[in-house]
């Protein structure tokens, strides 16, 4: 599969990103070796998700189709969205470029017992490469946010005009009839987008490809 995040987000990695964490996070990063990533579900602020599904589905809205084809695909993007988006499970991984933020330590550091590790961002970069996971920053502008969708839904859209007529034989009908790889591509780059109150964290993710349940760990260091 395309990495959707790598065509549509190319970004230089900053020279060093840190992970804000308690001491018994430490602790657990030192003995194992591993750093764990979480499912995108059970994330502090689940409206994150919520926020970028509502930019995609504002976007596939705008669309004004020139041919009947196109009208078709749209309408099976907007139906795609209808159902229930949260069933893939994606993990994420946060740090940030910033290693001294006050909110950050109120959140992750507990008191009197936080830590920002800093780890170099070429590593996390490789480590995320080895797992085909992916190393990217989140978006808080909204410009950055409707031209990283526009292009997303220019792909979407390219690949169902693409596919001709699909047969019921065709192992990937229910994908080609069902606004392609809409749900798919979009538990990538949803993960990037943010609301821009919180553009103080200049956050970096770390995001996983689609995983089976028992794949819920990020290993940094082999």
């Amino acid at each position: 599969m395309t990495d959707i995040l790598a065509e549509l987000l190319p970004r230089t990695v900053p020279d060093t990103l840190y992970h804000y964490t308690t001491q018994a996070g430490v602790i657990g990063i030192l003995d194992g070796g591993e750093i764990w990533a979480t499912d995108t579900q059970f994330l502090n602020d689940r409206s994150e998700y919520v926020h970028a599904v509502e930019v995609v589905r504002a976007e596939i809205a705008a669309r004004v189709p020139t041919t009947d084809k196109e009208e078709q695909a749209i309408s099976q993007m907007q139906s795609a969205l209808k159902g229930n988006v949260h069933t893939v499970n994606i993990c994420v991984c946060s740090f940030s470029e910033n290693g001294d933020l006050l909110s950050q330590w109120r959140a992750y550091g507990e008191s009197m017992s936080g830590f920002a590790i800093g780890f170099t961002g070429q590593f996390l970069a490789q480590c995320a490469s080895r797992e085909s996971f992916f190393l990217a920053p989140c978006l808080y502008e909204q410009s950055e946010q409707k031209d990283l969708v526009r292009r997303f839904i220019d792909k979407i859209l390219g690949e169902i005009l693409a596919y001709g007529d699909v047969s019921k034989d065709d192992p990937d009908h229910y994908i080609k009839t069902h606004g392609g790889n809409l749900i798919t591509y979009l538990h990538r780059i949803a993960p990037t987008i943010k609301h821009p109150a919180f553009q103080a964290e200049q956050e970096w993710r770390v995001i996983s490809r689609p995983l089976g349940s028992s794949r819920t760990q990020l290993r940094a260091v082999s």
